[in-house]
């Protein structure tokens, strides 16, 4: 017997209980998160990666903002 799971179009968004949609013809995914795990051996990494993305980020909204304000004096 196969399990019935519901499943997210990945190109309308809709939902349906087959592996393609019938509404567009592109495949489907799960919509659930992936299982939680306090033994997750690679969290750390991933942590690691989020934190030094997130600086990154903040690197580039900062550099931006001295741009603008240097083009704003000299103007």
């Amino acid at each position: 017997m196969d399990l019935m799971n519901l499943r997210k179009c990945q190109g309308c968004d809709k939902y349906t209980l087959q592996d393609v949609c019938t509404g567009c013809g592109s495949g489907t995914l799960s919509p659930k998160p992936a299982k939680f795990s306090p033994e997750d051996r690679y969290g750390k990494y991933r942590r690691m990666m989020k934190r030094r993305m997130g600086e990154k980020e903040k690197t580039e909204r900062v550099s931006k903002k001295e741009k603008m304000t240097e083009t704003k004096e000299m103007g």
